[in-house]
């Protein structure tokens, strides 16, 4: 583990160590719940993208920001990250949780993501636990509901093009209630088929490069579906525990060219 620099002996021991917030890779589903609803999302969670702030040097904006929010004007703190910003898998909002956990330690879920939103204007819900799933209204900081828990999936996974930086005032987002109605009968083929579904309609808006190639992927490897990032570059395939072609999909994306090529679990308590 990460230690960082002597500290003062009133400081809690998880401000001595770092706050740890992990990331997502996109979205399972991202779009309007309903013709004239709220923009909604179901994040695809991810513990191989990782953000942790700790005390140190190089205090970049989104954490001074916060830390002035906390009434910590100056503090000096390192924010260190695995992947990029910008690549759609939640760095900004990873960035302010650790700087909030560090700083006001022991805050509720509720109470960070209003934090956040303050600084930030949109927020993904990684304060909460990735299970149960949840329907989340990121520019409001609002669980609009709670799903059935979902079943053990592995995907793999990584960025394919440039980032982008969400953009909070953007709400031009289709439609997505059939995907959504999807997730709340939470079988493989249901996961798969929801994320399907809202990756296509992301073509429209945010396409992906290789997103020809990456469909064939999954056809030759039995993927149960493509997640992508709706803001951003991420993009994953999803399979069932063990899938025989998991192996094959990593290789495949990789030699498409796409960075930090990953293999992840979510649902089933992982």
């Amino acid at each position: 583990m990460e230690i960082c620099a002597p500290s003062s002996p009133a400081r809690p021991a998880t401000q001595a160590r770092g706050a740890l917030v992990f990331g997502h890779m996109g979205e399972l589903v991202q779009g309007r719940l309903g013709k004239d609803g709220p923009l909604a999302l179901v994040t695809l969670p991810c513990n191989r993208v990782r953000v942790r702030a700790r005390f140190g040097d190089g205090t970049p904006p989104l954490a001074a920001a916060m830390a002035v929010r906390l009434g910590h004007k100056g503090a000096a703190i390192a924010i260190d990250a695995n992947v990029p910003p910008g690549c759609g898998a939640g760095i900004s909002t990873a960035t302010l949780l650790a700087t909030l956990r560090l700083l006001a330690p022991g805050l509720s879920a509720e109470t960070d993501s209003a934090h956040m939103l303050a600084v930030e204007g949109a927020v993904d819900p990684l304060a909460f636990a990735p299970s149960p799933p949840r329907i989340w209204a990121s520019r409001q900081a609002q669980t609009l509901e709670i799903l059935p828990a979902f079943p053990r999936l592995v995907a793999v996974g990584g960025f394919d093009g440039p980032g982008q930086v969400t953009d909070p005032a953007d709400d031009n987002f289709p439609d997505m209630s059939a995907a959504f109605a999807l997730l709340r009968s939470p079988t493989p083929a249901n996961i798969g088929q929801a994320a399907r579904l809202s990756a296509e309609a992301n073509q429209q808006r945010n396409p992906r490069p290789n997103w020809a190639a990456v469909q064939n992927i999954a056809r030759q490897t039995g993927a149960l579906g493509i997640a992508v990032a709706h803001t951003g570059s991420a993009i994953s395939l999803l399979f069932v525990p063990g899938a025989v072609g998991l192996d094959r999909a990593q290789s495949g994306l990789s030699a498409l060219g796409l960075s930090h090529v990953m293999r992840f679990a979510f649902g089933g308590g992982a």
